[in-house]
């Protein structure tokens, strides 16, 4: 731990090294020495490094805390490389960076009530948008209430007008009735006068002979045609069912089999050659008998071909069924093996949670490359290949579950086998047996198949099978109690994975045939389709062709209607035939009169009814009707404000019409009506929605959202406009030159003035170094704009930015010519152009510092020629690269010295080098040294041997150190000639 102290005076020998025993004090040894011996001037102590710190600087001459750094940094005597840094921090005394907090602030005030301007402004944006749209749905409601107005006076009208019409038609009927009346008596006397004529030509006609026997021939003809009318609807129907009969046949004909005899087709072909060419049918109950065994043959033909048809249909889905099963991986084992497994998988997997059955073909496969012997061992296994496979401990429930199943119905066939009997006993194979062929999954499958299998002899003729007691060819020969049998070898295979690939290729060649079988059945029945159309006749119908057939009757029924009409025709009745024209005339007359005399009775009925109504019921309802909306109408319009407005829109739209209809008029204006409602609704929700997201955007304002009182909308807006408005203005234009006032003072002047005093302090240094030379060179500290920053560097130095007492920054000239810089400023001073908070004041920090708008370098000059260090500084040898450096840093001690200051200038000059000018050479080294008087400067060097000749012929003193091993003797000499003598 460090301990800091100050002693006014000299320190003494005795201070630091004990006398008595030679060793160093402790501190604690040294405090005591302190307080016994020092009495007159203690040392004064200080606990903190910034306590001692503060003390020396105060004594030091109230020096700049980087004076500390700048000593560290000339006792290692580091390159000065950047020389930006080193002349700001070192060479000048302002402050880098401006503070603009207070700018901050006033730029924000402002920006603030530009915001605050600007969401006013969006406020009177919105205001207006919500006014107008109020307007309009103010404008919209006053057209729906003349609207709703002139439907309520056209009802009324409506009415007035049907009271109106009532009455007058009322009047008009009482004149249709007079009119009926006397045409009513005129009527009465014609027919009258008719109906007298007529009885007199009647009585006229009574009396002649001729017309008692014209009427009996009459009567006769009329029966005559009556006959001849049913007797041609009969023969016309049996020529038609003959035709019908004989169509029936020649299908017949050319669908009867070969082994019909020809007598019977000879009787077909007779009676269709006969029903054509004289229109009767010979033999008809034979041939009908033929036809009716015909189509019952035909019919059953077709019966059995229908249900072959249907039981290929079943068989086609059932194999579909298998082929679906197969392509998924399932095997199509008997439904009732394929129920009963899954039934007792979920019966075993609830009581022992796993509940894998299978059949024990799944579990076996054949061995590679005998796969010869599948239909022989298949057909040998038989339905053994379908016992369930279970695992030993689950053998016992199985048999359980096998028991209950029997309650819902005898369930047999069904094999499970019992592992764990099986496994008791270890069967083995023998060599050339057909287990050989085959191989189960696991040990248990395997020891039970070598059960099944192991005895059975795999034999490669039939002669070989009887050396064994069972033997099985490849072909299916199976020896076995001494009898040689043939297995059926066209079974389903299931053993292996390739017999799922083989069931799969056999049921698709089945559903092949199977389709070709049914395709050929469809066109077979379709071939004989056509006896569905097909009858034989009944016995009505023989009777119907038997009478009517031959048309005989026919003729007959038209000579007799001919006969008669021709003896009609041949009688004189002239004289008859003038008395019936003129009671045919007379009675023509009587019907029109008959049937005008009841055209006035149902006219003045309905007349006199319809009167009785429109005096009654309906004068007295529309009378009603028109009061009660009368008085609807006054109470909604009798005092109303725009009752007169209404008035004149009403009477104007009649005025508009060629026709006046009142019921048209409410028709239309009533769907106007609802299209203005439906707009008014969309202009509601508009202005609703306006408010909304206006409350939205500002809460405080909380418009109201009932259009009831829309005048509020108007009032906000008519404040912000004459009053919130104008006064924001007001305070952003104060607000403004305030800010204008302090980025002019407070930060242009400020960085301006940093600038100012850098450049003068820069040029001192640089009136001491004019003229003086380090060997061939002469140096220079440069200062100019920084190249990136030259537009604000020129703002900020342009002598308009001064001007004695007037404030002309954002005088008419300066804002034209600087806009873009000062807008630039003022948005980076406020924080704008960036979005984070970190990034905001890098940048704010970087165009506070007016270091950042400066470029530096020393410039070495040559002769002529002139070169900046900046440039050359890599390519340079030490002593080229040390001797600027070594100039800033002396400049720099002058300046925080406080050197050159007229005033308070009594400070320390203590200048510390440790391997000093040890790449400097001769002369150079004497110009440093020079440099250091002409800074007015106190330096201490600390050089190797080699670089002694060279100071000490400047220096005042040399303090040089000896060391002989261990031991080290420090020696003052005053100059070069002594030290060289000793």
């Amino acid at each position: 731990m460090p301990h800091w102290f100050i002693k006014e005076s000299v320190l003494d020998e005795a201070f630091f090294i004990d006398p008595e025993t030679q060793l160093p004090r402790s501190y604690s040894e040294l405090v005591q020495y302190n307080a016994a011996s020092l009495e007159e001037n203690p040392l004064k102590f200080y606990s903190t490094d910034k306590e001692y710190r503060r003390m020396a600087a105060s004594r030091f001459g109230q020096l700049r805390n980087d004076f500390r750094r700048l000593l560290k940094q000339s006792m290692t005597f580091n390159p000065v490389k950047n020389i930006a840094d080193f002349l700001t921090e070192f060479v000048s005394d302002q402050e880098n960076k401006v503070n603009v907090t207070e700018m901050q602030n006033s730029i924000r005030y402002y920006n603030q009530l530009v915001a605050q301007t600007e969401e006013i402004k969006n406020k009177i944006s919105g205001l207006e948008e919500i006014v107008a749209k109020s307007k309009s749905y103010a404008q919209k409601r006053f057209t729906i209430s003349q609207q709703e107005f002139v439907i309520e006076r056209a009802q009324l009208d409506e009415l007035v007008e049907k009271e109106a019409q009532l009455k007058n038609e009322v009047q008009q009927n009482l004149l249709k009735l007079k009119d009926h009346g006397e045409d009513l008596a005129i009527q009465q006397r014609e027919k009258a006068k008719r109906e007298q004529l007529v009885a007199e030509l009647n009585d006229q006609r009574g009396k002649l002979a001729a017309v008692a026997w014209k009427s009996i021939q009459e009567e006769k003809i009329t029966s005559a045609d009556h006959e001849l009318q049913g007797i041609q609807k009969n023969t016309q129907n049996a020529q038609n069912i003959l035709h019908q009969f004989s169509q029936n046949l020649e299908v017949m004909e050319q669908n009867t089999p070969e082994n019909v005899s020809k007598g019977e087709q000879s009787k077909i072909s007779q009676a269709i050659a006969t029903i054509w060419e004289q229109g009767v049918c010979t033999d008809l109950i034979g041939v009908n008998s033929q036809l009716f065994q015909f189509i019952e043959n035909k019919k059953e033909q077709q019966w059995q071909i229908n249900h072959e048809i249907q039981l290929l249909a079943g068989k086609i889905a059932k194999i579909k069924t298998e082929i679906k099963g197969l392509e998924k991986g399932i095997k199509p084992v008997p439904e009732k093996e394929a129920t009963f497994r899954k039934g007792l998988a979920s019966f075993l997997e609830k009581k022992f949670g796993n509940g894998r059955v299978a059949f024990l073909f799944e579990e076996l496969e054949f061995v590679p490359g005998e796969k010869s012997w599948e239909k022989a061992i298949e057909a040998y296994l038989g339905n053994q290949k379908n016992y369930l496979v279970v695992e030993p401990k689950m053998y016992q429930v199985a048999l359980d579950y096998y028991q209950q199943v029997q309650k819902n119905g005898e369930i047999a066939g069904i094999g499970i086998i019992n592992f764990k009997k099986v496994n008791e006993v270890t069967y083995g194979a023998k060599e050339k047996s057909v287990a050989k062929k085959v191989q189960g999954k696991n040990p248990l499958i395997q020891n039970y198949l070598n059960y099944l299998l192991g005895r059975v002899i795999a034999c490669d003729t039939v002669e070989e099978l009887e050396q064994y007691p069972i033997g099985l060819t490849r072909d299916g020969f199976l020896y076995q109690r001494f009898v040689t049998k043939r297995l059926k070898l066209k079974i389903k295979y299931f053993i292996g994975s390739g017999s799922l690939q083989g069931q799969l290729n056999e049921a698709r060649e089945e559903l092949t045939s199977l389709k070709q079988q049914q395709t050929s059945l469809e066109k077979e029945a379709a071939g004989i389709a056509f006896i569905n159309q097909m009858r034989a006749l009944d016995e009505t119908t023989m009777e119907l062709l038997e009478t009517f057939g031959s048309g005989s009757l026919l003729n007959a029924a038209k000579t007799k209607l001919a006969n008669l009409k021709e003896e009609l025709a041949a009688f004189d009745d002239r004289e008859v035939q003038e008395i019936d024209r003129k009671i045919q005339e007379n009675q023509a007359q009587l019907s029109r009169i008959t049937q005008r005399i009841a055209e006035i009775n149902v006219d003045v009925t309905w007349l006199e009814d319809r009167n009785e109504k429109l005096k009654g019921p309906l004068m007295i309802q529309a009378i009603e009707n028109l009061n009660e909306r009368q008085k609807h109408f006054d109470s909604l319009y009798q005092h109303h404000a725009f009752k007169a407005r209404y008035e004149a829109f009403y009477e104007q739209s009649l005025r508009s019409r060629e026709v006046i209809d009142y019921a048209r008029i409410t028709e239309n204006f009533r769907n106007n009506l609802q299209q203005n409602r439906n707009s008014l609704e969309m202009i509601q929700k508009e202005v609703q929605d306006l408010v909304t997201q206006f409350n939205y955007q500002y809460p405080v304002e909380s418009l109201p959202i009932d259009l009831n009182q829309s005048q509020v909308y108007q009032e906000r807006l008519t404040t912000f406009q004459d009053s919130d408005l104008p006064k924001k203005e007001g305070q952003i234009k104060e607000a403004l030159a305030q800010a204008q006032k302090i980025f002019r003072y407070d930060f242009l002047g400020k960085i301006r003035g940093n600038i100012e005093n850098l450049k003068r302090q820069i040029d001192e240094i640089n009136r001491v170094l004019k003229g003086r030379k380090f060997g061939e060179d002469e140096y220079k500290f440069q200062v100019s704009p920084r190249e990136q920053k030259k537009a604000f560097y020129k703002m900020i130095m342009d002598e308009l930015l001064i001007n004695q007492d007037e404030l002309n920054l954002f005088s008419e000239s300066f804002e034209v010519k600087y806009q873009r810089e000062i807008e630039q400023l003022f948005a980076i001073l406020a924080g704008s152009p960036v979005a984070s908070l970190n990034a905001k004041e890098t940048l704010i920090d970087e165009y506070s510092d007016y270091r950042n708008y400066l470029e530096f370098d020393i410039l070495v000059q040559k002769g002529t020629e002139k070169q900046r260090l900046s440039k050359t500084y890599g390519s340079k040898s030490g002593g080229e690269t040390q001797i600027p450096l070594y100039i800033a840093l002396l400049a720099a001690f002058s300046s925080v010295y406080r050197v050159k200051e007229k005033r308070n200038n009594h400070t320390l000059r203590l200048v510390l080098m440790d391997e000093a000018f040890s790449k400097i050479d001769g002369e150079k080294i004497k110009e440093c040294i020079d440099l250091v008087r002409e800074f007015d400067l106190q330096a201490i060097f600390s050089t190797p041997p080699e670089k002694v000749p060279e100071i000490m012929a400047k220096a005042d003193k040399a303090v040089v150190v000896f060391r002989d091993k261990n031991q080290v003797e420090i020696r003052e000499f005053a100059s070069l000639s002594e030290l060289e003598g000793d």
